[in-house]
């Protein structure tokens, strides 16, 4: 059954390539382990461990979770008052705290009871925090932004390489889909040859 506010935690043991995409409620998703990408307008966001972003309903996005990412989806009716716009939000301890408690919960999940009352709760929380327009910036972001100017970082962490390998599957997932040819596409992404590219695509989304 449907309510007004749902809460959903996912987690993604392959890499998976997400689709640009309208969700009907305003939602909002956060990063409870590793990584993932989102798509918005132009921009290509990264969004790590604690962040938290914002989109209204009918916002078109693609939502791309890396390998191993865990995250949490909070879905608000739009029947509901919600921020109109999307952004970046800020975490405060209240806000941890419930979607930490509605992660692990255990117990009946009843709109009527103490589920559905930490439901109303976060929904309050969402409301009273100011949306941002730029993500906490910490070195990982920064190297991600380097990435996307096609700039070699001086040396690349193992998140940062695992990011840029996937990056790369991702690239091609949408440029093959695109109508692009293949080969055109392995040499642009500095792929040795369609060999590779398959190992790399079977690595990452083996389970």
């Amino acid at each position: 059954m449907h309510h007004a506010i749902e809460f959903h935690s996912h987690h993604a043991t392959t890499l998976c390539f997400g689709k640009r995409q309208r969700q009907p409620q305003g939602q909002l998703l956060r990063i409870a382990a590793g990584m993932a990408l989102l798509r918005l307008g132009e921009q290509e966001l990264l969004l790590t461990e604690g962040d938290g972003c914002w989109l209204p309903a009918d916002c078109l996005a693609a939502f791309t979770p890396l390998r191993d990412c865990r995250w949490q989806q909070v879905l608000i009716s739009r029947r509901l008052m919600q921020p109109a716009v999307s952004g970046w939000l800020e975490s405060t301890p209240l806000l941890d705290a419930l979607l930490e408690q509605l992660a692990s919960w255990q117990e009946e999940k009843s709109w009527q009871g103490p589920y559905g009352d930490r439901l109303r709760v976060l929904a309050d929380e969402l409301m009273r925090q100011p949306l941002q327009m730029q993500g906490r910036l910490h070195p990982l972001q920064q190297e991600w932004q380097q990435l996307l100017r096609g700039e070699a970082p001086l040396e690349a962490s193992e998140q940062l390489a695992q990011l840029a390998l996937q990056w790369r599957l991702l690239r091609a997932d949408r440029l093959l889909k695109g109508g692009q040819k293949m080969d055109g596409v392995l040499r642009q992404l500095g792929y040795r040859d369609e060999l590779q590219w398959q190992q790399d695509l079977q690595w990452w989304q083996r389970e």
